[in-house]
């Protein structure tokens, strides 16, 4: 077999085994890890906002006065799209006076309620962390909880939270065509029975 004839016979393997993956690729879809970026909803007493840049949302309130004393609650919510896992990095800074201080976080989806946070800060906090909702349907309603309270003469109730939605990162079955494609194109290779040569394509 000659240079030009074994070149010919590597690209039909090459583009054979390219179909193949690509005919696996749909008939093994896999469910993005999460997809659209949500839109948020903040709703609570006293004064509170939300904005929205690029990945990130910011929840804002202000529950300053008699709310303190009694606790006050917000509530974030986003109703998803489509289906798949939903990461989030959050902050959380919050100034709730000094005198028998309470703070909480929460995420949920429907009646399963996961708390990130719940304590009894002096002074200011800030604090940080991540949460993935699994396996999220579409239709499904998104919601993160937070507030708090305090009993002192200052009744501050001042609060930030920010979420920041993670990027869509390779599910495993799209990384085990890829693997496979990889092994395809090696084991091609092993098999010519003459040595290889570099093949120039016009």
């Amino acid at each position: 077999m000659n240079q030009l004839e074994l070149g010919k016979k590597t690209m039909f393997g090459v583009r054979q085994l390219l179909a193949g993956c690509a005919l696996l690729s749909s008939l093994i879809a896999a469910p993005a890890s999460h997809a659209a970026l949500l839109d948020w909803a903040l709703a609570g007493p006293g004064t509170s906002t939300v904005s929205t840049t690029n990945e990130t949302t910011v929840f804002e309130y202000n529950g300053t006065g008699p709310l303190a004393y009694s606790g006050g609650a917000w509530s974030a919510t986003a109703t998803v799209a489509d289906a798949g896992d939903y990461t989030f990095d959050w902050t959380y800074w919050g100034e709730h006076a000094f005198f028998a201080t309470h703070a909480f976080l929460t995420a949920s989806n429907g009646s399963a309620v996961e708390t990130l946070l719940n304590f009894s800060p002096f002074d200011g906090f800030y604090m940080v962390g991540s949460y993935t909702f699994e396996n999220v349907e579409a239709g499904d309603v998104l919601q993160f909880r937070f507030g708090g309270s305090n009993f002192d003469s200052n009744p501050l109730l001042l609060g930030v939270v920010s979420i920041t939605q993670q990027s869509e990162v390779p599910e495993p079955a799209s990384v085990l065509l890829l693997s496979l494609g990889a092994l395809g194109i090696a084991a091609t290779r092993r098999k010519r029975m003459t040595p290889s040569y570099p093949v120039r394509i016009c």
